[in-house]
């Protein structure tokens, strides 16, 4: 995929569509979104979001590349840092909720949260991210994030490689 901006998503977009005010993303589903090839975002984001999300493909974004895991995502606008926020889920016992990386993820900016509970890992970073470099309001920043929600033990597990700067 080629594009300007990307964004995929298993979970409804309950506000209106506009990048310049947060967007909202939850609902009921508690299906998979997968990423196997190649997502380009050529002038903004690329992101995917859903119950539950894998990447074992590349994803490369302008602005931010990201990857969220939840049951209600919301999306700030372009120019903040830190754009991606999830909620807690309510019935914390499935094990299928999390972030599975694999893939390559580089952007100005890169964001893996995950919304964590006590029986599963809630984000596994196996793969490489990279954030390119910074500018006037972001520093090229990584958020790997495991919202530990009711319970204690929100993991993230890193192998890949993490890299930030030029």
């Amino acid at each position: 995929i080629l594009t300007g901006g990307f964004v995929a998503s298993t979970l409804l977009l309950t506000s209106d569509f506009n990048p310049a005010y947060d967007m909202t993303f939850g609902g009921n589903s508690i299906e998979c979104v997968t990423n196997q090839g190649t997502i380009i975002a050529l002038a903004g984001d690329a992101i995917l979001m859903g119950f539950r999300t894998v990447n074992t493909g590349s994803m490369q974004a302008a602005n931010l590349a990201g990857i969220a895991a939840g049951t209600e995502v919301l999306l700030k606008p372009v120019g903040l840092a830190d754009r991606l926020y999830i909620s807690t889920i309510v019935d914390a016992t499935s094990e299928e909720t999390g972030i599975e990386n694999y893939g390559t993820l580089t952007g100005l900016n890169l964001s893996l949260k995950a919304d964590g509970n006590a029986y599963a890992l809630a984000i596994n970073q196996r793969g490489v991210i990279q954030a390119t470099g910074c500018n006037n309001t972001n520093n090229g920043e990584i958020f790997l994030v495991a919202n530990p929600g009711n319970h204690p033990n929100g993991i993230v597990e890193v192998a890949g490689s993490i890299v930030t700067g030029k």
